[in-house]
């Protein structure tokens, strides 16, 4: 029987957060936000580490590792378009080239049934339930660039980056059972 991903979703923020906690209490990093302008955003980036991570589990449990794997590396491409939009940074003619190219992989790689109609994937592979995690996979990719976004944000208003992990996984830790 599948382990239900929002199940594995807790135990690894349990697993981040003991290993963020340790390592913050050893630099010495406070872990209480200081600044009252950054909760709001520290509790959107933990919901949205609770999605991503849900739906990643979700997805691999569809689709093929192999896959989700190589969609899941399309990450810098969504990063590189966020940053565009809500950082203001410019993206290099080798970044857009790279953006491009990754999106193609995409659609080659997910075969989507509108596109690729008569595509054999093997005995036993069901195309909706691949097709339904790669999207999982997709959809957890565009949220852990959301997350480096708010992340950067967080960063230029002087938060650490072991307390935004430590957050990140406190919340998840917290909010997570609501969904087991």
């Amino acid at each position: 029987d599948d382990v239900p991903s929002f199940q594995l979703s807790w135990f690894s923020a349990m697993i981040n957060f003991s290993l963020s906690y340790c390592l913050s209490k050893q630099k010495r990093i406070s872990l209480i936000p200081t600044r009252k302008e950054i909760h709001r955003t520290l509790i959107l980036s933990g919901t949205i580490s609770i999605i991503n991570t849900a739906l990643l589990f979700y997805g691999f449990q569809r689709a093929s590792f192999s896959e989700g794997t190589v969609l899941y590396q399309i990450s810098p491409a969504f990063i590189i378009i966020l940053s565009m939009i809500f950082l203001g940074e410019k993206p290099y003619t080798l970044q857009l080239l790279y953006i491009f190219f990754c999106m193609a992989g995409v659609i080659l790689i997910m075969k989507p049934p509108f596109l690729f109609p008569n595509t054999e994937y093997g005995p036993g592979i069901d195309q909706s339930e691949r097709f339904i995690g790669n999207t999982a996979i997709l959809l957890s990719v565009l949220l852990f660039s959301v997350g480096m976004i708010f992340s950067k944000k967080l960063a230029n208003h002087g938060a650490d980056p072991l307390f935004l992990v430590f957050n990140n996984n406190m919340i998840s830790g917290i909010f997570t059972p609501v969904f087991m």
